[in-house]
């Protein structure tokens, strides 16, 4: 028998206006981006039978775990099925939700993509019943443009608008069996990339290549893929961080060699002619430190910097960094149980201040960006309980 599941619709709200999302399920990743007086917000939301509920609420022992009995801050959740369902909404600047859909099914909880141009929204997502990827464009009032939908895909990892294209990067999971000769074996799994354009009139694919380098490196544990231009994009991992040009098939450059040991990447971020990237960095005997490393290729600058926010192992933290067009870089912690926001800018000489502190942002901080030079979070309240929907809203600063 097929299984029910319980669905929140998501439809573009015109009765009334509102602070916050319906209540929903909703994953502890999500991505902004500020544009045209609004802000765009992805995110992914869980939505469970009515037998899933009943076992959050009281669950079974030595029983099956469905993700609602995972806590609430668990992150980079992943599934065999497509239980994600992947939203879009619009809040205004005052932090009115106006609009909301659903742009397509996820077997993982990371926050779909999303990129806006010239007031056009573009997003991707897996369809839920097709080994297919769907890249949509939506209008500023939340209505399709256009839908473009990819074979043999499973998960779209980015989407970025440069140079007149829709810049995707796609991928399928790669599974291979490893045997460690004593009759035992285990699987690597990993995603195969695809660097796949498309014109934003309409939705037609321009191009599609197979990422050679970017897969071998896929296959030794490189993940986090950002791109940053029409044609190149980055992947890292805690030691090392990689620039891959889509037209050098063979290669890589390792952008992170200057980086001194007892450092680990965290998170990266980077536009045409720069490069910026978050450690934690641990010496013998130490309290482990968060340091920023910048470097801006045309201007030849490069500077490293001390962060001054308290670094913890608290799962519950999360960290996100954004460059301004002004060259200053703004990073946002959560620490401490995850409500305590702090937020930083590092100037063009590589000088960072904190510049705002927040103990109770009123509720789980999930993701944050920039309008203009003026910071924002993205914010989970409710979810309290296993069996307990949340809602999200927008807060300024």
């Amino acid at each position: 028998m097929k299984r029910l599941r319980w669905l929140l619709l998501l439809f573009p709200c015109t009765g009334f206006a509102q602070k916050q999302t319906a209540p929903g399920f909703y994953t502890s990743e999500a991505a902004a981006v500020a544009a045209g007086g609004q802000v765009y917000v992805s995110v992914k939301k869980y939505n469970p039978s009515a037998e899933e509920l009943k076992k959050a609420e009281a669950p079974p022992k030595n029983g099956e775990m469905n993700y609602l009995q995972l806590p609430v801050i668990a992150n980079h959740v992943s599934f065999f099925d497509k239980s994600f369902e992947s939203g879009v909404y619009c809040f205004g600047t005052d932090g009115t939700l106006k609009w909301s859909t659903t742009a397509g099914y996820s077997s993982n909880s990371v926050a779909p993509p999303l990129d806006v141009r010239d007031g056009f929204i573009y997003t991707a997502a897996s369809l839920k019943e097709e080994d297919k990827v769907v890249i949509t464009k939506l209008s500023p009032e939340g209505k399709v443009i256009w839908q473009q939908k990819l074979d043999s895909l499973d998960e779209a990892n980015g989407v970025a608008v440069h140079q007149g294209k829709v810049n995707v990067l796609a991928s399928f999971k790669h599974r291979e069996k490893k045997d460690h000769g004593d009759g035992s074996f285990s699987w690597n799994v990993y995603p195969i990339y695809f660097f796949i354009q498309l014109d934003p009139a309409n939705g037609a694919v321009t191009g599609k290549q197979y990422q050679m380098m970017g897969n071998y490196l896929s296959s030794i544990g490189f993940g986090q893929p950002y791109i940053n231009t029409d044609q190149s994009y980055y992947l890292s991992k805690p030691d090392s961080a990689i620039f891959l040009n889509t037209a050098e098939q063979r290669s890589g450059v390792v952008v992170s060699e200057k980086m001194p040991a007892g450092n680990k990447i965290q998170l990266l971020t980077a536009g045409p002619s720069s490069c910026h990237y978050i450690t934690v960095f641990t010496e013998k005997k130490e309290k482990p430190v968060y340091k920023l490393f910048s470097d801006f290729y045309g201007e030849k600058k490069e500077y490293e910097s001390v962060i001054p926010v308290s670094c913890t192992d608290d799962p519950m933290n999360r960290m996100y960094l954004f460059r301004h067009s002004s060259d200053t870089v703004f990073s946002f912690f959560t620490t401490g149980t995850g409500i305590k926001l702090s937020i930083c800018a590092t100037d063009k000489q590589g000088k960072t201040t904190v510049i705002r502190q927040d103990n109770n942002p009123g509720g789980l901080v999930v993701g944050a960006g920039l309008n203009g030079t003026q910071p924002f979070i993205i914010r989970l309240t409710g979810r309290v309980k296993r069996a307990e929907p949340g809602m999200i809203s927008l807060v300024f600063y």
